[in-house]
């Protein structure tokens, strides 16, 4: 009897430890499997920005678009705050005096002056404005390897694009002052002044944030290759984790849109030039163009937003301007 109960408990005991050794087995995680996907919280209402119509509005076009089922997952791991960016920035250019702060409608904002220098801070959301008084009368290129080798050099000295955002050019844009105010050219040909406008990309992902029609950053240089103007947001600082974002299917998205479930993000002129467009009036009936997946960013949430951005086109209603719209939908 003694032998069969020993034989017993030993057998249970090899039991036991081949079990514990394959529960910790299978909880190593392998190298090729694929990363977690999952679903976040539902998403705040504020985190989505203000529609500019209360009203139906009606969405016609199809556009035929295929999109994954997840994406990267990014969390915030730092929201840059007014005061600190407002004392970083400014110990930049060393202003004679201490900027004072001014309460406005959209939160704080405050400006200052050293030598040919001048920047503005707001807030609401934070971005950022430096301008450098110098004249050229050089006319500009249509060389983005230099242009675009500036505009980097200071970005990276701001320590306004932290890593893994990375630029990508929106548009160039050239202009001269044979008048009062800049007037628009259609090429580099007698313009004094290019502008350059980029957006940020995660992964190749489109970053929006405020608005899906702004760039994040804007550049104007002269023709001596000097930045006279540089304005742009305050980026956070974001972590791609190994999980992934599980989102709606295009089709669904689709549906929010024509349901007006989306955000009417922005509305402006489609081309420049003899048009004008002062109402601001907001289209009723929008023909969809294009649509793009990417990421928005709002303080109220822990992670970038995953949004379908679907661009279109309207005519002004008692105008002849064409206009161009942006109307954001959840992806989640």
């Amino acid at each position: 009897m003694n032998k069969k109960r020993i034989i017993i408990v030993v057998t249970l005991l090899l039991l036991l430890l081949i079990g514990i050794f394959l529960t910790q087995r299978s909880s190593i995680p392998s190298n090729n499997q694929q990363a977690q996907v999952i679903t976040p919280s539902p998403i705040n209402p504020s985190v989505m920005p203000r529609s500019l119509s209360g009203d139906l509005i009606t969405y016609s076009g199809e556009v035929v678009a295929t999109f994954p089922t997840s994406v990267r997952y990014y969390s915030l791991t730092r929201i840059r705050d007014f005061e600190s960016e407002r004392a970083r920035l400014f110990a930049l250019y060393a202003p004679s005096t201490t900027p004072t702060v001014v309460v406005g409608s959209k939160g704080r904002y405050t400006s200052f002056s050293s030598g040919r220098t001048s920047g503005t801070l707001s807030e609401n959301p934070l971005s950022f404005a430096f301008h450098t008084a110098s004249d050229s009368s050089r006319f500009v290129s249509n060389d983005l390897n230099v242009y675009s080798s500036l505009v980097e050099e200071v970005l990276t000295a701001l320590s306004v694009l932290p890593k893994p955002f990375t630029t990508k050019l929106l548009s160039q844009q050239f202009f001269s002052f044979d008048e009062p105010h800049p007037t628009e050219l259609t090429s580099p040909q007698g313009a004094l002044i290019t502008r350059l406008n980029y957006t940020v990309t995660l992964d190749g992902v489109p970053f929006y944030l405020n608005d899906a029609n702004s760039p994040v950053f804007s550049a104007s240089i002269n023709g001596d290759n000097v930045i006279t103007e540089i304005q742009g947001y305050m980026l956070p600082d974001v972590s791609r984790t190994e999980k992934s974002l599980a989102i709606i299917p295009y089709s669904e998205a689709v549906l929010r849109l024509r349901a007006n479930k989306g955000v009417l993000s922005s509305v402006s002129l489609a081309k420049q030039g003899n048009q004008e467009f002062m109402t601001g009036e907001v289209p009723r009936d929008i023909k969809i163009t294009n649509v793009t997946l990417g990421y928005f960013y709002s303080t109220h949430q822990d992670y970038l937003v995953p949004v379908f951005v679907f661009e279109g086109s309207a005519e002004e209603t008692e105008g002849s301007a064409l206009l161009h719209t942006t109307t954001i939908v959840s992806a989640l």
